[in-house]
């Protein structure tokens, strides 16, 4: 006598995770923004900025006026040599 074939059990259901709602809001905040070249070359191009910015300030509006050219053979009276160059 044969024994009736026994049914596989049947696997249990896997339940999908739904997707979280998002508003639209959070769906906007999570956008990602790649480092390069975005913000890199944004703020390479924000740095040069300031950087050219501070020369032209400091070119056309800080007045230091130059001396006359140097005369290496003419030292003028007023230059002494401090106290650590005594002994040379």
């Amino acid at each position: 006598m044969t024994q009736p074939a026994k049914a596989e059990p049947k696997a249990a259901p896997v339940a999908k995770k739904a997707a979280p709602a998002y508003t639209e809001r959070e769906r906007r905040d999570r956008v990602k923004i790649p480092f390069l070249p975005q913000i890199f070359l944004t703020e390479a191009v924000v740095g040069l900025a300031i950087v050219v910015i501070t020369v032209v300030i400091c070119t056309y509006w800080y007045n230091a006026p130059l001396e006359e050219h140097a005369r290496p053979f003419i030292t003028p009276q007023h230059t002494k040599s401090p106290w650590y160059f005594l002994w040379l």
